[in-house]
């Protein structure tokens, strides 16, 4: 059954309250297929890369039923989340399906409201808006009155999405934009790669923010890697409290969306570029994953571990009896 302008019925009304509800604004549910419906269909088409003819046909149709299966889910509303909103504007209010996490850390300071707040302000070189941020961002340790270690913000629920990888590499199979929409971002407070130096006789790590601004890190959150990833060898240490939190988001992730990560143990390589990740592949991936020029996240062993870990509790192995066991 075709739906277009002019079409009238309960089936008309149906469409206006899943487009409502997806947040493309058809107005009042009336069965009455006007100009109003016409660019809320539209709009959705345009968001998944169909042709936006504004009329309903199979595709559309599915689409629409696929992208409404994630509206059962309710957004996650454990004690360790925080909502700390974007306004509307600042990222996609589109629903896509998720297939697909990535992890980031923001290059920058401890608290997760000063990064959310810095996207808020964010322009384009015109001066427009960028949407431009993740669905999560996970604190540390901090100097001031309040410990952010390992809470983690919610900028705008996650079944939503806004640019977060920036790849623009038009030769591979997913766009940049279809690449972002279908997958979960979260970031990790951390400034990633750090300088050491002698200075008056003391081994000091920091981070040189510009030409006159440099952040030094204390000793004690500086992880030192056997040999140099990307360039580097030192980098700021991921917290136990983050870890924890982002194992917890994962897991949580996983059973709101029914994401499938590989089953695999996570080593030193798989923080590589993957061609898989880049052509649209499910599961988990980090940022350095799809881009060359990046570090996050870095190969931290504690963070290796805490992937495993997360991997046994989603693929728990089944011990095998030995024959000693099996004749008792």
């Amino acid at each position: 059954m075709l739906l277009r302008f002019r079409s009238r019925g309960t089936k008309v009304k149906e469409l206006q309250e899943i487009l409502n509800s997806l947040g493309f604004d058809a107005g009042t549910p009336d069965g009455i297929f006007g100009r109003g419906t016409e660019a809320a269909v539209k709009a959705f088409q345009l968001s998944l890369g169909l042709d936006d003819d504004g009329v309903v046909g199979n595709m559309t149709w599915k689409a629409l039923e696929d992208a409404e299966s994630v509206i059962k889910y309710d957004y996650l509303t454990g004690s360790y989340i925080s909502d700390y909103p974007l306004s509307d504007n600042e990222y996609y209010k589109e629903v896509y399906e998720k297939d697909a996490v990535f992890l980031h850390h923001t290059a920058g300071a401890a608290r997760p409201d000063y990064v959310i707040a810095g996207w808020e302000r964010d322009k384009s070189s015109r001066g427009g808006v960028l949407r431009v941020g993740t669905a999560f961002v996970i604190g540390r340790k901090t100097d001031g009155a309040k410990d952010f270690d390992g809470l983690v913000y919610r900028a705008y629920h996650s079944k939503y999405w806004a640019h977060h990888l920036g790849t623009r590499r038009p030769k591979y199979k997913v766009s940049n934009t279809k690449l972002n929409a279908k997958s979960i971002g979260i970031e990790i407070c951390n400034f990633g790669p750090l300088t050491r130096a002698e200075e008056d006789g003391e081994e000091k790590f920091f981070v040189q923010l510009s030409e006159t601004r440099k952040v030094y890190i204390p000793r004690e959150e500086v992880c030192i890697l056997e040999k140099p990833w990307r360039g580097h060898r030192y980098f700021q240490r991921y917290t136990e409290a983050q870890m924890a939190s982002t194992k917890q988001l994962l897991l949580d992730l996983v059973k709101l969306f029914e994401l499938k990560f590989e089953n695999r143990v996570y080593d030193r390589d798989w923080f590589d570029l993957k061609f898989d990740a880049l052509n649209g592949g499910r599961g988990l991936w980090t940022h350095c994953n799809v881009r060359e020029d990046k570090t996050d996240c870095f190969p931290q062993p504690e963070l290796i571990q805490m992937l495993n870990d997360l991997n046994n509790e989603l693929y728990p192995r089944v011990e095998t009896p030995t024959e000693d066991s099996s004749n008792r």
